[in-house]
């Protein structure tokens, strides 16, 4: 369980202390715990993983009070929507992974209706200019 289980409740006057409760406030054995001033989520760290809520306001917080952690050598992104879709251009992106093996690249197909794409490619580089150029 949480660390510091009885400060975590007491972070929720007036909660009952659940099993549900209980469950959510569970840590894998081992971990390291990083907190975030006013936050009650708690970071959790084992094995050089880091295990971070899904609720994209919590996530942006706790990474920015954590960002020491995450710094190194940045990672440049492109994003590319095409009309086209992935086996119409699975030969040419074949090409393009061949002559850039320094650059990650992922082909995403449309999922939804409202998306006014058939294939959404994210190239990924230490290398700025490369991730340009590919």
């Amino acid at each position: 369980l949480f660390p510091s289980f009885s400060t975590f409740f007491h972070l929720f006057p007036g909660k009952e202390v659940n099993e549900a409760r209980k469950k959510m406030a569970r840590l894998p054995v081992g971990c390291e715990v990083l907190y975030t001033p006013g936050l009650w989520v708690p970071l959790a760290v084992i094995e050089e993983t880091y295990i971070l809520p899904g609720i994209p306001w919590l996530f942006q917080k706790m990474v920015k009070a954590q960002e020491s952690r995450f710094k190194g050598p940045a990672i440049y992104s492109k994003t590319v929507y095409s009309n086209s879709g992935e086996g119409d251009l699975a030969a040419i992106l074949n090409t393009i992974v061949e002559k850039y093996p320094n650059v990650d690249f992922g082909s995403y197909p449309k999922t939804r209706d409202e998306e006014s794409y058939l294939t959404k490619l994210v190239l990924h580089s230490r290398d700025e200019g490369i991730v340009g150029e590919a």
